[in-house]
């Protein structure tokens, strides 16, 4: 699979900026002007420091990886930039290998992260599943999947996600409901009452047991039932023990291991073979 998205053959070169085209196969969509400013700054104090990557593309270069990089010396005003050239088997090796450095970082939103994921999924003459995603950006099978179904969720909410006004976790919970409107009324009471993920779940459980759900749960300091829940590996299983009441409601109790389960497959990645 790493053979897909290596290069079989690289070269340093300074490159006309006017040259270079952005890929479209790029995960972040949104770059913080504030951010970038501070970039181009160091950059014209300490000089670049690691090249951008490009492919070429007749006369011109297509960006594989280090567009805030590209777009900082763009603000400085400069006309040329290091580049480190690559030679790919197939574009979608290089769109693949350029998903892969940003899907690697840890300050890209939930939803261009989830874009991301759906996109090496979809390309066609690679064979990428959740699995080697996970193998590859590091994290658990069930970080991919869960992202993905963000993409689900109605265009107003996945802004909210994007802007990090509601959080990863947010929209998980979100996910419970079936209904889009539902969705949009639950995300507007979270946005208006500052709830936390434990507050929203509480009040998802109210609204999806016929409440309203209007008032954010007042937390009297008990998780919800399978708090007790703990997880270990097994003959390469994952074992989970957990307690709730003899009364209680599945979906509930299933959104509960849900939300403990990944941050554990987080902490303790399968062992490599």
């Amino acid at each position: 699979m790493t053979d897909s998205v290596e290069a079989v053959l690289s070269k340093f070169q300074l490159i006309q900026i006017s040259k270079v085209r952005a890929s479209q196969h790029q995960a972040r969509k949104q770059f913080d002007e504030e951010k970038l400013k501070a970039l181009a700054d160091s950059i014209h104090a300490e000089g670049l420091l690691e090249p951008i990557v490009v492919r070429q593309v007749d006369d011109e270069f297509e960006l594989v990886s280090g567009e805030r990089r590209l777009r900082a010396c763009k603000l400085n005003g400069d006309e040329t930039i290091e580049a480190k050239i690559i030679q790919t088997v197939s574009e979608a090796a290089a769109a693949a290998k350029g998903l892969i450095e940003n899907l690697q970082r840890e300050d890209l939103n939930a939803l261009d992260e989830a874009e991301g994921f759906q996109e090496l999924l979809n390309m066609k003459d690679s064979h990428w599943t959740q699995e080697q995603i996970g193998k590859m950006v590091g994290k658990p099978q069930s970080r991919i999947s869960e992202s993905i179904r963000l993409l689900n969720l109605p265009e107003e909410i996945q802004a909210n996600i994007r802007q990090r006004i509601l959080t990863r976790e947010h929209g998980i919970e979100l996910l419970r409901i079936d209904n889009a409107n539902s969705q949009k009324g639950m995300a507007n009471k979270i946005v208006k009452g500052g709830w936390s993920v434990k507050q929203t779940r509480e009040a998802i459980d109210k609204q999806l047991k016929g409440s309203s759900g209007s008032e954010a749960p007042q937390s009297n300091g008990q998780e919800a039932p399978a708090s007790s829940a703990t997880f270990k590996r097994k003959d390469g299983a994952i074992v989970i023990s957990a307690r709730f009441p003899g009364q209680f409601d599945l979906e509930t109790v299933m959104s509960d291991l849900r939300s403990k389960l990944t941050p554990w497959l987080e902490k303790n990645p399968a062992p490599k073979e």
